[in-house]
């Protein structure tokens, strides 16, 4: 199967009131999920993760002139798994909760144990990019 990475129907229309008016989506958590054990592919309707294991407001920015990369760490103190699912979320003002902008599936990664935490690999970073101050999602590396 091949890697995918999409906006949801939510993140659509969020986009579309950012631009609309001229105004920015702040991602409130990027959440790292198992697949619920295997690799699947994503869809628009998608709100949550299929099996959220994760999820974190400390999210590093790094921003170029085009490009806004959101890397986040996982502590050591939670479980290791397999992460297969990512996905950056923003609050849903409909449903009085965080929901899926843009959902992937990634290759099988090991979030092993360690006593340091586990930083997810670069490779794995969220990309997207901005547009008239906008910040619309593109793709991921």
């Amino acid at each position: 199967m091949a890697i995918k990475t999409l906006i949801t129907t939510f993140g659509r229309r969020k986009i579309a009131q950012a631009l609309a008016n001229e105004d920015t989506i702040e991602i409130t958590a990027m959440v790292f999920g198992d697949g619920d054990g295997s690799l699947y592919t994503p869809t628009v309707s998608q709100t949550q993760l299929k099996n959220q294991k994760y999820s974190t407001s400390a999210i590093a920015t790094v921003e170029d002139e085009v490009w806004t990369y959101f890397e986040a760490t996982i502590p050591s103190a939670v479980n290791g798994f397999t992460i297969r699912e990512i996905g950056l979320t923003c609050f849903n003002e409909e449903t009085n909760q965080n929901e899926l902008i843009i959902v992937a599936s990634v290759p099988d990664t090991e979030k092993a144990v360690s006593e340091n935490g586990d930083i997810i690999p670069k490779g794995e970073t969220v990309k997207v990019k901005s547009v008239n101050g906008t910040t619309l999602v593109i793709n991921k590396l």
